[in-house]
């Protein structure tokens, strides 16, 4: 990809939250999956995996684990993820995070589990789908309400579907802002 290109899309990674009803694609879906398993694993654990959401039973109880956007249990807090097209939950293990390193390797597996998402979310953008990370949930409750074992930890809620109103966003800080050179000022 020319990195313009690459870039262009960057610059369109926000989170949208209203997409046509169309489902995504069988197509379109497999290249959402093989960019998030194309994710790094700098220790060779591959601890991230995916849980794809599509019964409604299942993402009722999704939408019981979220939070209003300051991190609060109010009504209906993000019940608009229910009809997302695409809606997902990235989870790390626990056993494959840790095995070879310790406690400090379910850090490195949650870093790792972002990166995958970043590259989700850019051919994403390339496919015309718009994206959401949703972080606004209690670990525990969604922990609970999908009955994993006590070595999975979910990470981060993702929706997607496809959106006409995909544009390039300014940055909220400008490079000046954020780079800095031989120390921190």
């Amino acid at each position: 990809m020319e990195t313009n290109k690459l870039l262009s899309c960057m610059q369109k990674i926000k989170n949208i939250r209203k997409y046509k009803s169309e489902l995504l694609t069988d197509e379109d879906k497999q290249y959402l999956y093989k960019a998030y398993s194309y994710g790094h694993s700098s220790m060779g654990n591959f601890a991230r995996e995916l849980l794809v959401v599509e019964q409604n039973t299942i993402r009722e109880k999704i939408v019981v684990s979220t939070l209003s956007p300051y991190m609060v249990k109010e009504k209906n807090n993000q019940s608009w993820i229910k009809d997302a097209p695409f809606l997902a939950v990235t989870l790390v293990d626990e056993r494959r995070a840790t095995a070879r390193v310790g406690d400090i390797g379910l850090k490195v597996a949650i870093m790792e589990a972002e990166g995958a998402l970043q590259n989700l979310r850019l051919i994403a953008i390339s496919l015309g789908i718009g994206t959401t990370i949703v972080r606004e949930f209690d670990t525990k409750v969604l922990h609970d309400q999908l009955n994993f074992p006590w070595y999975i930890h979910p990470t981060a809620i993702i929706t997607a579907g496809y959106n006409d109103n995909i544009q390039n966003i300014l940055p909220f800080l400008e490079q000046k802002e954020i780079i800095h050179k031989d120390e921190w000022t």
